[in-house]
């Protein structure tokens, strides 16, 4: 069978594999958002402690360059390797700027003394000396492109006042880590969603697909098959004959349910009394006349021993009914009615009865399946010939 183009075999699958792609896309742009967001609120965080940290040794330090001279010289190589332990090759810029606008220390050694309106990226002169005093806390934003940038102010005397640290972060460089975590995260995702699709796959060639080559294979030769199999697909070829065949069905079961009522109401109507029990002997149904004559409703006689609802003996050899029962289970023979049987009800009352057996086959006509039972009340004319009986006498 080939596929159509209108074929659900290919197409459910493909439809779905689309759906998940879509959704992880989705679902990607949405974390990759997220992920930046974080990186952004994480990289503010970091530069605001760094820059308040570093506002008091960098103030003294500076003092000690300022008054020190040669002595001095030490502590600006010290400030010197403090600014060169920020990476410069991460996109890194932090430079100490004095209130004229001068870069007088840079992790970037090639600033140092030049102008830093020309050298550091975003660097505002007028916001800068709005941080001459360093009990300001540290200022750190990040604008639409992205580029981080702080300010601060040093704690030092009035030798060096009015000095600024200065920072500035490209956040684009951040973008490989974030993206190497997106791919973890979104290879995890479209290995359940192949996962997913084998499944349909499997699931449709499982319970779908199988059962309906069955029910091509018992179509007529030409129906659904060919030309309009590729043209409509396999679902559409077939529908016709899947809707007839589930009309009959529905009509079929139908006609059961009615034949079965039919037959309920007929065996409930029964003068006689009718027991039917399984192949183990229990109760599985009993009509209203043998609820009358047992004393036991049909609810109450459900699963239990024939011997316990319908206690009958044979008066004169008194086989009870659950031996000649058993025969007829073991047998597969027709038990014919016997008459002089004396049942005792649940109440304690006697009657006189007359009872025949039958079993119940299966289709092969060989497998008991179980019994039926069936019993007509006596009474009224033993206790009328004895009557007779004791009239003649007299």
């Amino acid at each position: 069978m080939g596929i159509g183009r209108h074929d659900f075999r290919f197409w459910l699958p493909a439809t779905i594999a689309v759906a998940i792609a879509v959704l992880i896309a989705g679902w990607g742009t949405f974390r990759y958002t997220n992920l930046a967001q974080e990186f952004r609120r994480g990289s503010i965080e970091h530069w605001q402690t760094v820059l308040a940290r570093l506002q008091q040794p960098m103030g003294a330090r500076l003092e000690a360059v300022a008054n020190n001279g040669e002595v001095g010289k030490k502590d600006g190589e010290t400030v010197d390797r403090l600014m060169r332990s920020f990476p410069a090759d991460e996109g890194i810029t932090l430079a100490l700027v004095d209130s004229a606008g001068t870069v007088l220390f840079a992790n970037r050694p090639t600033l140092n003394n030049r102008p830093a309106a020309t050298v550091l990226p975003n660097f505002d002169l007028a916001v800068a000396k709005t941080f001459s005093d360093s009990a300001q806390l540290p200022l750190v934003q990040v604008d639409r492109q992205r580029q981080l940038y702080g300010y601060a102010g040093v704690e030092a005397g009035t030798d060096v006042a009015g000095v600024t640290l200065f920072a500035h972060q490209d956040l684009r460089l951040g973008t490989a880590p974030l993206l190497r975590k997106l791919a973890v995260e979104v290879g995890v995702l479209l290995l359940m969603g192949l996962i997913t699709v084998i499944a349909v796959v499997v699931a449709l060639r499982q319970f779908v697909i199988g059962p309906l080559r069955i029910i091509q294979e018992a179509l007529p030769d030409g129906v659904g098959t060919g030309e309009d199999q590729r043209s409509m697909g396999f679902l559409a070829a077939h529908a016709g004959k899947v809707s007839r065949i589930s009309n009959e069905l529905d009509a079929a079961t139908l006609s059961l349910r009615d034949r079965e009522q039919r037959l309920h109401r007929i065996a409930q109507s029964i003068a006689d009394g009718v027991i039917a029990v399984d192949r183990d002997g229990r109760v599985e149904w009993l009509n209203p006349a043998a609820e009358a004559l047992t004393g036991w409703s049909l609810d109450e006689s459900l699963g239990q021993p024939l011997a316990t609802v319908f206690p009958a003996v044979q008066r004169q050899t008194g086989e009870t009914v659950q031996d000649a029962l058993q025969t007829v289970l073991t047998s597969c023979k027709v038990l014919e009615e016997s008459n002089g049987l004396r049942l005792t009800d649940r109440q304690g009352l006697e009657h006189y009865l007359s009872a025949s057996a039958a079993p119940i086959v299966g289709a092969d006509e060989k497998t008991v399946l179980g019994a039926v039972l069936t019993f007509r009340d006596l009474s009224d004319y033993y206790r009328a010939r004895e009557e007779n009986r004791v009239n003649a006498v007299a």
